[in-house]
């Protein structure tokens, strides 16, 4: 406290947490003597700030969770503290978690969502605990892990229901056949598994309750009646015996006697004859092997072990002979066919067919050789080496010219592997052609024109001579080839033009064509200048024959010109042709037209009639020809735009006429742009564009008509002479004067002499001394002219 003023000031921090209240004694003393003073008690109630986080009493929770807890369960409820009052000290939860709800009001911890410790055995999350103060609110945290604890909801699983394990019969107790296992995804005594037999080990096998292992526990004789043994293999977890679970499988154990004997075939060798026609499955030969030992160790079984001619390989018995040429019966030893035989591709076929006994662990065997011999069915007709051929042959040689050889094979033997040619005479040029039936050398029956027919075809037949004939059939294409027979000629068109001026090496466009009917270099042609008449002004190129210029010409100078060609093909002997063409100079459009005048100007009365002739343009070309200094005449375009459909100009004359209805009180003037364009025939057109500008007259077709609206007064009759009274106002549509300029009238009424009205100007005055005793009201007439 300050010692002279008394104000209390706080000296260091306060803590609501420590101390809520703090109760204070002021004592007041004077500096007289003897000293009096006096005191007086302060209570002070310190308000909360909020300065304390929320605490849970962990930072880890270590949780254990049953994996069959039902949704909703409560996992647990979490308790935060804050030390603050009010809501700085009020708290809620908070979590997202897709498995687990945080209630926000008390902190309990729901399950929302079954769990599986087989797929999941472990859950870490943060949950947050934070209070409700001002201005920001204090958070804490704490780290919850929830180990999900093992239910034994899942059985032991053998990996299959059925197993087969096999002896020999010379194995001593003891000897280990095989480990048989069943798999429980449990944790615990819930997946531990025990083994069992059902029905027990009075057998002579045992199987370890722990590894699965099965042993030989004495010593088995083969024989028929002891070849099998049959077991239940129990798999059982280890759980309270009120959850145990369970899984079984079928075990079967077989004896074997040790296998002494292979198979024996009855023939080292086996071999047939068969036709190459042979039916599919029939049963071409029996193969036959006999073995020594007992039971399965005598048990026979037969497949195709070669695979040099693509038969059966295959070591599953049942499908032996699917894929092949042959197959054989595993049981029976029958072969039999498996698909279409041809000797024409092969005529012996070789193979080995295996005998496999049943003995254990390995079968033992013996290979036959077979040998399969196939005679000829009269099944292949003559061959071609395709299916069509391609010939040439020269035009215009004489009959029976050698063409070509047709060659054809057949595989059969005897007759029906010989065979004879013939031309197919359903076909239409079959006529044109001889054949050899025997060599097969086609020649021609007739003088060919190739450029009457380039191209024939020809159908050829071979058929052998067997009982029932087969044939085939080849289609031969026989081409014509050219030879220079004939004479260059030219299309009936000698005439061409050409504007003067043009630079030099213009090309002359004559559309003449000059043709050869024959083909390739028998119709190449090669052109030469050989006249020109007048003058030498003219070149030609050798290979395409097309003229050009060699100087400019002037249609003044020479205005046409008379040209010889020589066209000459380029095989010995030599055809050759001369044509002349007559080429005509064309004047060329060197000017542009010119108007009369630079611009042009007229009149037109508002009120004219459709039809009107205003005003005729004149142009004029100095071109040499008539067709250059024709002029046509057009309105190209109208200001403004909206008087485009009122005028038009005759194409020829060039006279402007009026199409439509005129407004002077619209508008004053109209500008026309036209064209002057002449129209050469051969050249390009040029244009002159000149400007017309149509002035619009008024004419006095409106009536004027007074504004005023009020048409009562009130006037003192002390008016002083020459005072205002009234102004006329009246207006006129007209656009121009005089037909616009008003003048105001006063009718000569009774009253009219007391008032005058200025004509131009509308005012109205008093020219005489009025007296409301005589007249108390006047009707005056006025006009506007």
């Amino acid at each position: 406290i300050h010692p002279t003023t008394g104000r209390v000031i706080l000296v260091s921090p306060l803590d609501r947490d420590t101390y809520s209240v703090i109760q204070i004694t002021l004592v007041a003393t004077d500096a007289g003597t003897p000293a009096l003073s006096s005191s007086i008690n302060i209570t002070l109630f310190l308000t909360d700030v909020n300065d304390n986080t929320p605490t849970f009493s962990n930072d880890t929770f270590l949780i254990g969770l049953m994996e069959d807890a039902s949704n909703g369960s409560l996992v647990y409820q979490f308790v935060a503290i804050d030390n603050d009052e009010e809501l700085n000290g009020t708290v809620r939860y908070f979590l997202s978690h897709p498995h687990f709800y945080l209630s926000p009001e008390n902190g309990e911890l729901l399950l929302i969502k079954p769990l599986d410790r087989e797929t999941r055995d472990e859950y870490n999350f943060t949950i947050i605990a934070y209070d409700l103060g001002t201005p920001v609110a204090n958070t804490g945290s704490a780290i919850v892990i929830i180990t999900v604890l093992d239910v034994n909801d899942n059985s032991p699983i053998f990996n299959s229901t059925y197993f087969e394990l096999h002896l020999l019969d010379t194995e001593t107790p003891i000897f280990v056949l095989s480990t048989i296992t069943a798999i429980d995804i449990d944790i615990g005594t819930n997946g531990d598994v025990t083994y069992s037999f059902t029905p027990d080990s009075t057998k002579p096998f045992a199987i370890d309750s722990i590894t699965g292992v099965i042993t030989l526990t004495q010593r088995v004789t083969y024989s028929l009646a002891n070849e099998w043994y049959n077991y239940t293999i129990n798999a059982m977890d280890s759980a309270v015996d009120s959850e145990r679970r369970f899984d079984y499988a079928e075990l079967v154990i077989r004896v074997h006697e040790v296998d002494l004997s292979a198979p024996v075939f009855s023939q080292a060798s086996y071999n047939t004859t068969i036709p190459e026609d042979t039916l599919i499955n029939m049963i071409v030969l029996n193969v036959v092997a006999t073995d020594a030992d007992r039971g399965l160790n005598g048990e026979i079984r037969y497949f195709i072990v070669d695979a040099s001619s693509a038969f059966c390989v295959n070591d599953v018995l049942e499908d032996c002979g699917i894929a092949g040429t042959f197959g054989v019966n595993p049981v029976t030893g029958d072969v039999y066919v498996t698909s279409s035989l041809d000797r024409d591709i092969r005529d012996t076929l070789s193979f080995q067919i295996i005998a496999y006994d049943g003995g254990f662990p390995l079968p033992m065997n013996e290979t036959t050789n077979i040998i399969i011999f196939l005679t000829d069915t009269p099944d292949t007709p003559p061959q071609f080496e395709s299916p069509s051929i391609h010939a040439s042959i020269y035009e215009n040689l004489p009959v029976q010219t050698y063409i070509t050889t047709i060659l054809a094979v057949d595989p059969d033997t005897g007759a029906a592997g010989e065979f004879s040619f013939r031309i197919n005479s359903t076909v239409l040029d079959g006529n044109m052609f001889l054949i050899n039936s025997t060599t097969g050398e086609l020649f021609s029956n007739s003088v060919f024109d190739r450029e009457f027919r380039d191209f024939y075809q020809i159908s050829v037949i071979a058929e052998d001579f067997a009982v029932t004939p087969l044939t085939s059939y080849l289609l031969v294409n026989i081409t014509i080839l050219d030879q220079n027979d004939n004479s260059p000629f030219v299309l009936p068109n000698s005439y061409s033009r050409i504007l003067e001026a043009k630079p030099v090496g213009t090309v002359i466009d004559s559309n003449l064509t000059v043709l050869d009917n024959d083909i390739d270099l028998n119709a190449k042609l090669t052109y030469l200048l050989v006249s020109i008449s007048p003058e030498d002004h003219f070149t030609i190129n050798s290979d395409t024959g097309s003229l050009y210029t060699s100087v400019v010409l002037d249609i003044t100078v020479i205005s046409s010109y008379n040209i010889c060609v020589l066209a000459e093909d380029s095989t010995f002997p030599n055809f050759n042709i001369t044509y002349c063409v007559d080429v005509q100079v064309l004047d060329g459009n060197f000017y542009a037209p010119v108007f009369s005048q630079i611009e042009y100007n007229t009149t037109v009365l508002e009120s004219s009639l459709v039809g009107l002739v205003l005003i005729r343009l004149v142009a004029t070309d100095q071109d040499f020809s008539d067709d250059n200094d024709l002029i046509f005449y057009h309105i190209n375009s109208t200001f403004p735009a909206e008087f485009n459909s009122t005028f038009s100009i005759d194409i020829l004359n060039g006279s402007v006429s009026l199409i439509g209805r005129l407004d002077r009180e619209y508008i004053r003037e109209i500008i026309l742009t036209v064209y002057a364009i002449d129209q050469p025939r051969f050249d390009q057109s040029r244009t002159t564009i000149t400007n017309v500008t149509i002035y619009i007259e008024d004419v006095n077709e409106f009536i004027p008509h007074f504004l005023n609206t009020d048409s009562n007064i009130t006037i003192s009759e002390d008016n002083v002479i020459d005072g205002l009274i009234y102004t006329l106002y009246a207006a006129d549509g007209d656009a121009d004067a005089p037909n616009n300029v008003i003048r105001y009238l006063l009718d000569n009424s009774t009253y009219s002499y007391y008032f005058n009205v200025d004509a131009i100007t509308g005012k109205v005055y008093v020219q005489s001394q009025l007296d409301r005793e005589q007249v108390q009201s006047l009707t005056l007439l006025f006009y506007a002219a």
